[in-house]
């Protein structure tokens, strides 16, 4: 009991860095949560400051994902106490303590965790992504396909990490559920080719 509260509070901590809001600031791009999509994620963060904003944040937020996941595996710790790490690092960035529970879509830290703990998985999630971003110019619709084929394909892996994609993608579809609305009115944003 006692690793359990130990991996789902590190893990937790770590997923709530805002690591976005931090930069957009640093950068001088001033509060994301006021300026786009209001978002903290690397899209928002990409389409207020550009591509260095964008692409730190991507970085930073996956690694968020990487590390607590890698620290438990070496030590050697069971798949459950991993998929519970995985969970936990998403919750902590979709709702951030510091932030009063608002926080980013989640999209890069799941995918982070997703290649690390089952990359197998993790590799559906990033090829999905791919593919549906190059069809559709839309990042959310490429996020909400991909962590569904990534949650499908965890079916087949042990019961922890399936759990954990379900959560996932469940936490990654209540995050969009704006975003849905769009895609099925036509309005989502699309990025220029």
């Amino acid at each position: 009991m006692f690793e359990f509260i130990i991996v789902a509070f590190i893990s937790y901590f770590m997923g709530s860095i805002p690591f976005g809001l931090i930069l957009s600031e640093l950068l001088g791009h001033g509060d994301l949560r006021k300026s786009g999509s209001g978002n903290i994620g690397a899209t928002n963060a990409m389409r207020v400051g550009g591509k260095k904003l964008g692409i730190l944040t991507l970085i930073l937020d996956a690694l968020k994902g990487v590390i607590p996941i890698i620290i438990f595996l070496f030590l050697n710790f069971s798949d459950t106490l991993i998929a519970l790490c995985g969970v936990a690092v998403v919750l902590g960035h979709v709702f951030p303590v510091w932030l009063k529970f608002k926080g980013g879509k989640g999209v890069a830290t799941a995918v982070a965790v997703l290649l690390v703990s089952v990359p197998y998985v993790g590799l559906v999630f990033v090829f999905s992504w791919l593919l549906v971003f190059a069809l559709s110019r839309t990042v959310s619709l490429a996020s909400l396909c991909a962590v569904l084929c990534s949650t499908i394909t965890a079916f087949w892996f042990a019961t922890p990490y399936f759990i954990m994609s379900l959560v996932l993608c469940i936490l990654i579809f209540y995050r969009h559920k704006e975003n849905i609305k769009r895609i099925l009115n036509g309005t989502e944003l699309k990025f220029k080719k």
